[in-house]
């Protein structure tokens, strides 16, 4: 019989769980040595399917070659990852010897298998074959393939066990983007990558799920995950920042609103009713605390590793709290007057909101929890927000309290030089009422005479002020090098020689 390939919770709100009851038995009319039976399984988590099967009473006459399963489907498999094996077997339902004569595979670049018998293999009655098939992804693609088993049954002399997979790649989020996802109910949501100057989306891709919502990043990894939650459970999909394309990676029995990680990496799911679990992606949750507000949104500040909540209290309108996800401590910080059904926090501490029915993206200070309006994102449904903060790690340092009033990027000094140089560069103070965040992104990039990119100084965002960093060429050749300045609108490019 087929054994369950998931668990069923659904209790619609309530506390009863329905459970498979329906099977039965009867006798083939054409064959009194045959009995067919049916009954009720899981045929994937929180579905019911119908599983036929069959009994004899004594063999066939002939020789009969007997796959346990028709067909076969890896499911996805992340390239790179441990290989996926699957166990088939083929069995003897004759009374005269089978023989089993050829096993072939077309894709041997992908699929793999072992046998626990040599060929040309001789099967008694009821005696079988084991063959162990694997799957091990080299590309980004969906395999149809076919394994296919010739024997001496005269009846079907050459069986086809159709092959599935789907090999697929992670990419990491690419630092400073701010990620956002759409939450249609009933078809697949994108992956937009936001401008944090005007709030425009641009679509990255079709994540290939509906309702993903509350993307989060994992420090360590600098994977994105998001959430889809039904009325009952939670799915965790991970995504892939450069195509968009989301796979499931654990399943929950709990109905979260908002998952977070802390700075350590560890998974962070919230409920309607309070609770805070901790999550692993092998499926196991973790009750650690109970909050006195509901986390309608959560985001954690790579600044100081501290985590954040927001919680509605009116129809707009809502507080943001400090929190700690494992003892359920709870410190208010300010009224916030919009509702948000996503935040994230920036590697300068900048925190970012998308709220309305247009999906406007925001700045809120959440010490006083002023709202200023970047603009609207150009989709709908947006619930879900996360950045990878992570920085280039630079000897780079602020000369001077005073604060420029333009944009500056000076010759380095020595020049010419040997091995290392100082460049020195201002970032005056923007005034803009719109976005009210005055930090912004700072690119500066060695070249050399052909182009070619060969150092990146700074990658960061940095408030108003006054800079200089060292540039250490001790790895190049001699010659000259081009050094670019890019931060908003303002582009520099200057020269400088190395001579060793």
């Amino acid at each position: 019989m087929q054994p369950g390939k998931g668990n069923y919770v659904v209790t619609f709100g309530g506390t009863r769980n329905r459970w498979g009851d329906y099977n039965g038995a009867w006798l083939d009319p054409a064959d009194t040595n045959s009995v067919w039976f049916y009954t009720e399984f899981v045929h994937h988590t929180n579905n019911w399917g119908t599983w036929v099967t069959g009994a004899r009473f004594e063999p066939f006459a002939v020789p009969f070659v007997f796959a346990e399963e028709k067909n076969i489907d890896f499911g996805e498999v992340e390239i790179g990852k441990d290989t996926v094996s699957h166990k088939l077997v083929i069995r003897n339902f004759g009374s005269q010897t089978l023989d089993i004569n050829n096993v072939a595979l077309n894709r041997t670049d992908v699929f793999g298998m072992a046998l626990n018998k040599s060929l040309p293999a001789s099967l008694n009655a009821f005696d079988s074959l084991i063959i162990d098939l694997s799957f091990i992804p080299t590309l980004a693609e969906e395999i149809f393939d076919s394994l296919k088993i010739s024997s001496n049954d005269p009846d079907d002399p050459e069986i086809v066990i159709p092959l599935h997979a789907i090999g697929f790649e992670i990419n990491s989020a690419v630092e400073n983007i701010l990620y956002a996802s759409t939450a249609p109910l009933n078809v697949s949501g994108k992956l937009l990558s936001l401008n944090e100057g005007d709030g425009a989306g641009t679509e990255i891709g079709e994540l290939g799920f509906p309702g993903v919502i509350s993307l989060t990043i994992d420090p360590a990894t600098k994977f994105i995950y998001g959430l889809i939650k039904s009325l009952d459970n939670s799915k965790i999909v991970v995504i892939n920042s450069l195509a968009g394309d989301a796979h499931l990676v654990a399943e929950f029995p709990v109905s979260f609103l908002a998952i977070a990680h802390d700075g350590t990496g560890d998974l962070y799911g919230f409920t309607n009713d309070r609770k805070v679990y901790k999550l692993s992606l092998n499926g196991d949750h973790t009750l650690v605390s109970t909050l006195t507000k509901i986390p309608t949104v959560v985001a954690t500040n790579p600044v100081d590793n501290q985590m954040w909540m927001f919680s509605r209290t009116g129809l707009n309108s809502g507080k943001l709290y400090k929190i700690d996800p494992n003892s359920g401590t709870e410190e208010e910080v300010s009224d916030v007057n919009l509702y948000p059904f996503a935040l994230s926090f920036d590697n300068s501490g900048d925190l970012y909101a998308v709220y309305g029915s247009s999906s406007k993206l925001a700045s809120i200070d959440p010490i006083t929890g002023t709202s200023f309006d970047v603009g609207s994102t150009g989709f709908l449904r947006v619930n879900g927000l996360a950045i990878n903060g992570d920085i280039t790690v630079t000897s780079v340092k602020a000369i001077s309290e005073s604060l420029p009033t333009e944009f500056n990027l000076e010759q380095n000094y020595p020049n010419p030089f040997n091995p290392t140089t100082t460049i020195k560069y201002s970032i005056p103070q923007i005034v803009n009422g719109s976005k009210g965040i005055s930090s912004q992104l700072v690119v500066l990039k060695i070249y050399d005479v052909l182009g070619r990119e060969v150092a990146t100084l700074v990658n960061e965002k940095q408030s108003p002020g006054n800079y200089e960093v060292k540039f250490d060429a001790s790895e190049l050749s001699s010659g000259a090098y081009i050094y670019k300045i890019t931060t908003g609108n303002f582009v520099e490019a200057k020269k400088m020689m190395l001579m060793k």
